[in-house]
């Protein structure tokens, strides 16, 4: 994918370079058993896969922390990849709001209220082999 400084591959993680980099994903729907988001770590033939309410949370955030945080606690050796399912824009709902012709202006969070439950479901498994089933219909 383009990025900052020039393309950036996540297909293979720990990156070469330092750095922090956000990734927005946009309506990741499952393919067949597949969840919408899956890990594959080659060397074992294993894979890690998160399910979520894909109508409460239609976005998926990607936080690629690749000892880009020179700072404490870090100290510029933290390396993980953080997926974060989401109804928002950008992480910045707090403090900008996209043109009404963005492709994420419908992305406007959940309401809560005081006194009202709200719930949603996920599920996060792990495998070898073929892919779990679906694990609800939303």
């Amino acid at each position: 994918m383009a990025a900052d400084g020039g393309p950036l591959d996540l297909t293979r993680l720990p990156l070469a370079a330092d750095g922090e980099a956000l990734l927005q994903v946009r309506a990741p729907r499952p393919d067949g058993a597949l969840p919408p988001f899956a890990l594959h770590y080659r060397d074992a033939e294993a894979r890690v896969g998160l399910w979520w309410d894909t109508a409460q949370f239609p976005d998926l955030m990607l936080w690629v922390s690749n000892r880009g945080r020179p700072e404490f606690p870090w100290d510029g050796r933290h390396v993980a990849l953080g997926a974060e399912p989401v109804n928002s824009v950008f992480d910045l709902g707090r403090v900008a709001r996209p043109p009404a012709d963005h492709p994420l202006a419908d992305r406007t969070g959940i309401v809560l209220e005081a006194g009202q439950a709200w719930r949603t479901r996920y599920r996060i498994g792990a495998w070898q082999g073929a892919a779990p089933a679906y694990p609800w219909r939303v």
